[in-house]
This record gives structure tokens, sequence and C-alpha cells, in this order.
């Protein structure tokens, strides 16, 4: 079983195998911002030129350049700050936005905006639990979060589109019902709420970094979905 951060290494607007590639890459950064506080040696990774290089080239695949350009625009801004300064800082508004005190400012739980009630643990908690089974996919205890965390939800997103054909070929006949599964996934998970759960990070985070982050994600989901229905019609047509 595969722990969520052991996933989160680092759709569009390309409909090559790059843009498939992409797609994965993008999911796993997304899902390491906001899996947990940013330590020191994760922002020396991702403040790096060679890095910041490689996400504006993967989110130029992905048809999300501009909403990459301005998370990086943010991260030089901070790269000129004193690196402790900024990690704690970045940390006091994670644990604030999204741990709490109580259940945080935006809990990044697909429960809290899809339950009547705001309750953890809902049915979506069960719902992810369960693809996360039928995956073969599972969450590290110490990771110490409900499975219906945003970060789990883009690790089965990028474990998904990991697995949509051989050597990304789109007319295998395995790939038609990937892209489907994706799009289900997509439109019964991930688009069902952090949309919501983005306006709330907009209107509550301190950091300009969460924001961009967030507002990267949700433009990636909108683009990634466009992308798969392109991706079905052609699995479909090929097969």
């Amino acid at each position: 079983m595969t722990d969520v951060r052991a996933q989160s290494n680092t759709g569009g607007a390309g409909d090559g195998t790059d843009a498939r590639l992409a797609r994965v890459e993008l999911y796993g950064v997304l899902s390491a911002i906001f899996a947990r506080e940013l330590t020191e040696d994760a922002w020396v990774r991702l403040s790096a030129e060679e890095a910041q290089a490689s996400l504006l080239h993967v989110a130029a695949e992905c048809g999300v350049e501009r909403e990459a350009a301005r998370l990086l625009g943010v991260a030089a801004a901070l790269a000129a700050q004193p690196r402790v300064d900024v990690v704690e800082d970045l940390a006091v508004d994670y644990a604030r936005v999204f741990i709490g005190p109580g259940p945080g400012l935006a809990p990044p739980y697909e429960s809290v905006y899809t339950s009547s009630t705001r309750r953890f643990y809902g049915e979506a908690f069960s719902e992810i639990t369960a693809v996360l089974r039928q995956e073969g996919l599972g969450v590290g205890s110490e990771f110490g979060a409900p499975a219906d965390h945003v970060a789990v939800e883009l690790v089965i997103m990028r474990h998904l589109a990991e697995s949509a054909a051989p050597a990304g070929d789109a007319g295998h006949p395995i790939a038609s019902g990937n892209y489907q599964k994706q799009l289900a996934f997509l439109d019964n998970h991930l688009l069902r709420w952090v949309p919501r759960w983005a306006e709330d990070v907009a209107r509550e985070a301190v950091a300009s970094f969460y924001r961009e982050a967030a507002a990267l994600l949700v433009a990636f989901l909108r683009r990634d979905r466009a992308w798969l229905d392109r991706a079905v019609v052609r699995a479909g047509t090929a097969e």
C-alpha cells in the first residue's frame, strides 16, 4: 500500500505523450504542496531554478502556464527573504487555514464541502477509502489525516493518469475505460468541492503562496477535464 507522501513527486492544452506525462507530474506536485506544511528541504527543492523551470514546462503542457507563473512569481519574491522565516510563515499559514485550532478556516476535506453539516468523515470519506482499496493504494498512518484530504484525491488522479495506457498509448484498448474512470473521479469528487474550497483559501490565507497554489489547482482540474473529454473521444475512435 502506498503512502500519500511517496506518491507526491513532482488536462491541458497538448494531446500527445508529453501532455499525458505532464498531467502525472502536475498532479504529484500539487498533492505535495497541500499534503503538509513545507519543510525547509522541500522549500529549497521547490525554489531551485531547475525545479521551477520544470514546473513551468509541465504547466505549459497542461494549459495552465499563466497560473503556474503567478505561483512561481510568489516563490521568487519569497526566495529573497531568509529561508527560515519563509518556511515558518508558510507553516503558520498552513496550520491556521488547513488544520486549525478547530477545523481550520478552509479544511482540505471533501466531506466538509459536500455534507450538509460540514462534518468530517462523511460519505465522501467512505467513497475515497473504497477507491483507494480498489486501486491498491493506501495512506500511511503517519499522514495523520482523513482519506478525503485534497492531497490524497490528487494522488488518486496521479495514479489513474499514470496507469491510463502502456507508454501513454491513447489507442490502447484499456485507455478509453481508464479515461472515463478519471472523468468520473474528477466529476464525482475533486470538481464537486475544490473550487469552493479554493475560494475559502483565497479569502482566508495570509500567504499568497497558498492562494496562488489553490488557483493553479482549480485551473488545472478544469483544463484536465477538457483534456479527458478529448482523450475519451480519441481512444474510442482508435479502438
